[in-house]
């Protein structure tokens, strides 16, 4: 709980920060056997490739914070740009 907890404020910070959204949107879900956290908002967005790229090539500790976290839980994340913004979701087992 803690860990997910720390991942959703990291990526919402981060998507504050950076992607200056009017708007944001969380959702948690749980699916058959696992608990998926989707952050949706309406500004500027990245995708997957963009994301594995900031990934490498970024000097914050904030991502690999996440990356780090995600790992103990066995969770994985992926980033999608829609039309009117972004997805950010979170897949963890139960």
């Amino acid at each position: 709980e803690i860990h997910i907890y720390a991942i959703a404020l990291e990526l919402i910070n981060n998507t504050l920060k950076h992607a200056h959204p009017h708007a944001i949107q969380i959702q948690l879900n749980k699916q058959e056997s696992n608990l998926e956290l989707t952050i949706i908002h309406d500004g500027v967005a990245i995708n997957q490739d963009e994301y594995d790229y900031l990934l490498q090539h970024s000097e914050g500790v904030g991502l690999s914070s996440v990356v780090n976290r995600l790992t103990l839980i066995k969770g994985k994340i992926s980033y999608a740009k829609t039309p009117l913004g972004g997805t950010i979701t979170i897949e963890v087992p139960l």
